[in-house]
């Protein structure tokens, strides 16, 4: 009787713990970033942003000028902050792609030949 009651009020915790929980769903964005091409550069914006909460991976490769980020979708971060954040450190981007992290999905691409000049677009 006590290990039946035992199973059955950890069994209604977990489910109740589970229920709650917060939504691990992930986003990424890929942005060109033009004058990172130092690594003292990259490692400065990986530094940064590494340290924000949300942000789960960081990856600035300062040899193609591609900066790849994934944060919880969740959390008070999107494509625009992470933007922000990098040009708030002096650098200047270009245009980026964002989509849904870990659904199976590949990692979009950024169309190079129609991103022009230095603004932002936004290519789904």
């Amino acid at each position: 009787m006590k290990k039946s009651l035992f199973i059955g009020t950890l069994l209604i915790t977990l489910f109740s713990n589970s229920s709650h929980a917060q939504s691990n769903s992930r986003k990424y964005i890929r942005l060109i970033v033009l004058d990172a091409n130092t690594r003292e550069a990259s490692l400065e914006i990986d530094t940064y942003l590494r340290s924000q909460d949300g942000i789960l991976t960081s990856r600035m490769d300062r040899n193609t000028g591609v900066y790849l980020g994934v944060y919880l979708e969740d959390s008070e971060i999107d494509a625009h902050q992470i933007i922000d954040w990098i040009e708030g450190l002096g650098y200047t981007s270009k245009c980026f792609v964002e989509g849904a992290h870990g659904t199976g999905e590949t990692i979009k691409r950024i169309d190079i030949e129609s991103c022009n000049g230095s603004s932002i677009s936004i290519d789904n």
